[in-house]
């Protein structure tokens, strides 16, 4: 099913190609065609300083993204893997790139003209990473910033309304709590056609995990509770797929981290003797204490590579394991960080379904190519419209996926259509064409309970439409 709906929408996207071509609109129709084959672009989006940037180098393993607040944080850039290093920048409005100068140092640093200032609003930057080989990752400006243009820059490019094409075929969001406006983000996100609605393309992350927790060494168990509570909450749990809490300044630490480090690390576990937490009590006490003999910029170093939480965690580890390797104390840090499980999700939630979901965009896509063929040629745009209509209609895997989540997260339908729906998503080839009827009259049935509503009215809905596919074949 996978490979026919992916084929179906390439050869849809091929004839819409040919019906707007001659016009302002064959490059939108070539560029959704050429993204079906490009590696899966996964947007990191959220609040303002959520840890963006740091989340990025983490995954990347290497400290690419901007993290202070210059003019590479307020615009879109984009990681992709290219066999040699190169940065281009795009003017706000323009279509064309210019070549940019980067040097690096500790980090990325990119050179941004000064007659660029302002004007920038996209950045490319292409790095020989075997991580970015299957995955382009896509930074974004935080949502709600002072700065209104920048919030409407990450709109704008994740869930575009002007007939554009969509920056990001998944979504990796960072959240503190339950905010209003974060809700509304993820709704417009998911909201791609009501056939493709679900949140098998994004992950909830709770970001900064340790600061819950006052950076006390249990801060990541209080973390992983919020989180679980958090994932089971109303307003999120039909619009991703999980939340796991990260501190990603530590896994970002933990893949650039130097043995000089590794060096200032273990001379502060060893100065601060058998009561290190007296000395770590507070930033400022760790700044001040006299049991140390790190100067004051190797300590203010070791904050800004892994915060008040990292050093208490690698102090009280090293104190009980004091003959810890450096390879293994990295190997903590990264354990710790949380960020290996959001690995683990992209690899198995995003990179197995990246055909499904490339195609589920490229779907979208042309529905708004569609609106703006409409005043070339009513007809083909109407016809182009039907066409992805009918796929949509045909995609049953997002069905199946839709189904099992709302069952996972607690969809009221009554214990039988529970049971039907879990049963038809599950394995399909069990359920027989006359058990598939008198299923389908069943659960019509149920379908006219006014005291179903919501998610239950949907888990419904959908375990008809799949006992009907059985049905016709």
């Amino acid at each position: 099913m996978s490979e026919q709906f992916v084929g179906a929408t390439r050869a849809l996207v091929e004839r819409t190609v040919t019906t707007a071509r001659g016009t302002l609109l064959e490059d939108e129709a070539v560029r959704i065609g050429r993204r079906l084959a490009e590696p899966l672009r996964v947007a990191i989006a959220g609040r303002v300083k959520a840890g963006k940037s740091t989340l990025l180098n983490a995954l990347v393993r290497d400290r690419l993204a901007a993290t202070d607040a210059g003019e590479c944080t307020t615009v879109v850039t984009e990681y992709r893997h290219s066999h040699s290093y190169e940065v281009r920048g795009r003017l706000t409005g323009e279509r064309g790139w210019v070549e940019l100068s980067a040097r690096r140092g500790e980090r990325l640093e990119i050179d941004v003209p000064a007659t660029m200032h302002g004007d920038l609003d996209r950045i490319a930057v292409g790095w020989p990473s075997s991580t970015l080989e299957h995955v382009t990752y896509i930074d974004t400006p935080g949502i709600a910033s002072v700065e209104d243009r920048h919030s409407a820059l990450t709109v704008s490019v994740l869930t575009p309304s002007d007939g554009t094409t969509a920056d990001a075929d998944a979504i990796v969001y960072l959240l503190r709590h339950v905010h209003e406006r974060d809700v509304r983000f993820l709704e417009a996100f998911m909201d791609r056609g009501v056939a493709l609605g679900t949140p098998l393309n994004a992950i909830g992350l709770l970001s900064r995990a340790d600061e819950i927790g006052a950076a006390r060494l249990d801060a990541i168990d209080s973390a992983r509770r919020i989180a679980g509570r958090l994932a089971g909450d109303p307003q999120l749990r039909g619009l991703v797929g999980d939340v796991l809490p990260v501190v990603a300044l530590l896994a970002e630490t933990a893949a650039t981290i130097t043995e000089a480090e590794i060096v200032l690390l273990r001379r502060t576990a060893t100065d601060l003797g058998d009561d290190p937490a007296r000395h770590l009590a507070s930033v400022d006490r760790f700044r001040s204490t006299d049991a140390s003999s790190l100067g004051s910029g190797e300590r203010d170093r070791l904050l800004e590579r892994l915060g008040l939480f990292g050093v208490r965690a690698v102090v009280d580890t090293l104190r009980h394991e004091p003959d810890l390797t450096g390879t293994q104390l990295v190997a903590r840090l990264d354990a710790l960080s949380g960020v290996g499980a959001v690995r683990e999700r992209i690899e198995t939630m995003f990179l197995p379904r990246a055909g499904l979901l490339k195609a589920r965009t490229a779907l979208a896509d042309l529905r708004r190519l569609a609106l703006r063929i409409a005043d070339l040629d009513a007809g083909a745009a109407a016809a182009v419209l039907a066409d992805v209509e009918r796929i949509e209609m045909a995609a049953l895997d997002f069905a199946r996926f839709r189904v099992l989540h709302l069952i996972a997260a607690g969809g009221t339908a009554s214990a039988t259509a529970t049971d039907r729906a879990r049963r038809v998503a599950i394995d399909p080839a069990s359920v027989g064409h006359d058990d598939a009827l008198a299923t389908i009259e069943q659960l019509r049935g149920e379908l006219e309970n006014p005291l179903l509503t919501g998610a239950g009215a949907e888990l419904v809905q959908l375990a008809i439409r799949l006992h009907e596919a059985v049905v016709v074949g």
